[in-house]
């Protein structure tokens, strides 16, 4: 019976973990190679902006990206995410957040951009507290 129950333990425990990898964002960290798989697979761009020190991006990351219906929602983009996790040992990585917010005409986060058919659409600041809310957001530029 202990036997039984472990791996009944067992297999519940892995059947969690696949349906949690399941259900985490593709986030891709290059924003020139997702915008050139956006246009292979007709699919629009997402790109965050956001910073480790940053309580709006703590929260969009809490509320928003950790939640089951804002990663289904994500499934419809190519995600991208560009942060800034404080290393300083990460001078690259660094560099190419700095270079991403110069791009995108960028002085607080977190900063979202949608991009469309090669095209810039969106590029907004917003304090996210719910999946619901940046969904709403991002569909009214559609």
């Amino acid at each position: 019976m202990k036997n039984l129950t472990f791996l009944l333990f067992i297999l519940s425990t892995v059947s969690i973990f696949s349906q949690e990898s399941k259900n985490k964002i593709n986030w891709h960290n290059d924003i020139d190679i997702a915008i050139a798989l956006g246009k292979e697979k007709n699919q629009d761009i997402f790109i965050y902006l956001g910073e480790k020190k940053c309580v709006p991006c703590r929260a969009v990351e809490k509320y928003a990206y950790s939640t089951k219906i804002f990663q289904e929602y994500a499934k419809k983009f190519i995600m991208v995410k560009v942060y800034n996790d404080l290393d300083e040992t990460k001078t690259k990585e660094l560099q190419y957040f700095n270079d991403a917010k110069k791009r995108f005409n960028t002085k607080s986060v977190p900063r979202f951009i949608i991009i469309k058919n090669g095209e810039e659409i969106a590029n907004f600041f917003a304090y996210i507290k719910s999946p619901e809310a940046l969904i709403e957001k991002i569909n009214s530029f559609y």
